[in-house]
């Protein structure tokens, strides 16, 4: 296992020269480190963790928001967005349903945003016309 933002960015491999200028990355060659391991001899199904380097270069971000699991629709949210995209409604007025939703639990100080939310409408118009 490794953090996050250990190696380096690897643009994706296409025929056109990718335009990096004014891009950024998370990668930063973090050199954080651990070596997870199942001892097979022993019959007792215990899992075991070697720390190989321990040490982060960046700073750990104090916040999640933005973050790649930390930003993802629960399962609720996930029924809602299906339930209102089936009945015609509009996704800044979807977006503004889940908002007011997540401003109502007090432990919640994620906020949605569109891109999770188009995510989660493309899903289901693939789910729905693969299933018809």
């Amino acid at each position: 296992m490794q953090c996050e933002r250990s190696g380096e960015y690897k643009p994706p491999k296409t025929r056109k020269k990718p335009k990096l200028k004014g891009t950024g990355t998370r990668k930063c060659n973090c050199p954080f480190r651990l070596k997870c391991f199942f001892d097979k001899k022993k019959k007792t199904q215990d899992w075991w963790i070697a720390m190989l380097c321990g040490v982060h270069n960046h700073e750990m971000t104090p916040k999640l928001s933005g973050h790649l699991l930390a930003g993802r629709l629960k399962a609720e949210e996930k029924q809602r967005v299906i339930d209102m995209t089936k009945s015609l409604t509009k996704p800044r007025n979807i977006l503004t349903d889940l908002r007011e939703k997540t401003k109502k639990v007090r432990h919640s100080s994620r906020k949605c945003i569109m891109r999770e939310l188009n995510g989660a409408r493309g899903k289901e118009r693939t789910r729905r016309n693969c299933n018809t």
